[in-house]
């Protein structure tokens, strides 16, 4: 009894997970959600918080989300927006 013994291509299909939606950001300018990519800005640049331990230090009224930005891109200062 002949068998048929060729090399058949396996295949795969593979289905990405679509993204949750408070994952996409939206652009003002484009009027749009995106994620990961804009079809006119590019990719998007995503700046990860600073790890800060659970005793700081700093005195209790400086907020724990003002230790955290990343202080190479960000930093936090008064206003000089009029009103």
């Amino acid at each position: 009894m002949p068998f048929n013994l060729r090399k058949r291509t396996p295949l795969s299909y593979y289905e990405p997970d679509e993204p949750k939606f408070d994952e996409y950001l939206y652009c003002e300018e484009c009027s749009d959600f995106v994620y990961d990519y804009c079809a006119i800005h590019g990719p998007l640049l995503v700046v990860p918080d600073n790890k800060v331990p659970a005793k700081t230090g700093f005195p209790a009224y400086v907020p724990r989300a003002a230790l955290t930005i990343p202080n190479v891109f960000l930093h936090i200062a008064p206003s000089i927006i009029p009103g």
